[in-house]
């Protein structure tokens, strides 16, 4: 399978573990301004929301299997420097993330998910536009 595709198929897998967690059980539920919250009104993840997680982290540990073995193709298009920064910007968003959601931050840890989508985008992008085939 080409690496385009693998892109695809993995980035697919991520969309769809992120809107089978983000579907609401009983009609709209936005409480407080967040569209998702394990709180009063979902105490606990349900069997949908393991489904929805489950899918998405096959897509993303697809997709960074991709990224780590094709990172020289990623480097040559973007520079040493731009792929560091990269990698920074992304460990400081998981770390943002991951603080959130276990201090109960309302709302951080979508910045947090922001900042790693973001660079997750930019690094597959590159590498769709160098991707050996």
């Amino acid at each position: 399978m080409r690496v385009r595709a693998q892109l695809g198929v993995a980035g697919l897998l991520v969309l769809l573990g992120v809107l089978v967690i983000a579907a609401p059980l009983d009609g709209p539920m936005v409480v407080e301004g967040t569209l998702i919250e394990f709180g009063p009104h979902r105490p606990i993840p349900t069997m949908i929301d393991l489904a929805g997680l489950a899918v998405c982290a096959a897509g993303l540990a697809w997709l960074l299997v991709l990224l780590i073995r094709y990172l020289p193709a990623i480097r040559r298009c973007l520079g040493e420097r731009t792929v560091f920064s990269a990698g920074l910007v992304a460990g400081f968003g998981f770390g943002l993330l991951l603080c959130a959601t276990a201090t109960g931050l309302p709302g951080w840890w979508i910045v947090g998910g922001a900042l790693v989508g973001t660079v997750l985008v930019v690094l597959s992008i590159s590498l769709a536009l160098r991707a050996p085939d």
